[in-house]
């Protein structure tokens, strides 16, 4: 197996620019489903007992607003009723409008210095004789492990979800009933055939006969 080596991937990433990054990714789809301001609710969301965390201002870029420095964001779970509760008032919990881009991927002007300082590592070859090194040890104090809630298996599903199992359920059933009749009636046509054909034989010899 030959050995593979980084160098063509590291220059195919360091020749990369804002031009080849799709920001609007989902502009061509908007003839089909438009735009609708519940896209840019920010907070938890669940599904069932599983929740997650929505952060559309961390790729404002993709709505066609000029990316800037996100603001921390609130650490403090929320219980499945609160979650609920600010999903039915979503108007209250939309991303804030913001500046929007003259050219796409556009982002403020410290933004660049932040993602670099925070989100970006560089890989930077080692030179001859360099000592390897260790990775730096983690601080258990940096890291608070959160809580696991004990996830029932068993939940209610949403209405829309039952009404489209129970749908499912009535074409599957109405496919297999239409199936049996079809065989039922091939088998009706087979015997028909063949006693047809008894018939004429038996004519047959009769007359011979």
């Amino acid at each position: 197996m030959k050995e593979i080596t980084e160098a063509p991937y590291r220059a195919r990433c360091d020749g990369l620019t804002v031009t080849d990054v799709s920001w609007l990714p989902y502009t061509e789809h908007r003839g089909v489903r438009a735009f609708q301001e519940i896209s840019s609710f920010q907070g938890q969301l669940r599904w069932g007992p599983m929740d997650v965390t929505a952060r559309p201002k961390r790729v404002v870029r993709q709505f066609g607003y000029i990316q800037s420095i996100p603001t921390p964001s609130v650490s403090a779970r929320l219980s499945h009723d609160q979650i609920d509760d600010r999903w039915m008032q979503f108007a209250e919990y939309l991303l804030p409008a913001g500046q929007f881009c003259l050219v796409p991927g556009q982002v403020s002007a410290n933004y660049m210095e932040w993602f670099f300082h925070i989100s970006h590592s560089f890989m930077i070859p080692t030179q001859a004789g360099d000592q390897p090194r260790d990775a730096p040890a983690a601080d258990p104090e940096d890291y608070i492990q959160p809580p696991s809630p004990q996830v029932p298996v068993a939940f209610d599903p949403p209405p829309h979800v039952v009404r489209f199992f129970a749908r499912l359920m009535f074409y599957e059933l109405l496919f297999i009933l239409n199936f049996i009749i079809n065989v039922f009636n091939d088998f009706d046509r087979m015997i028909t055939t063949d006693m047809r054909r008894l018939h004429r034989g038996w004519s047959v010899c009769s007359t011979l006969g």
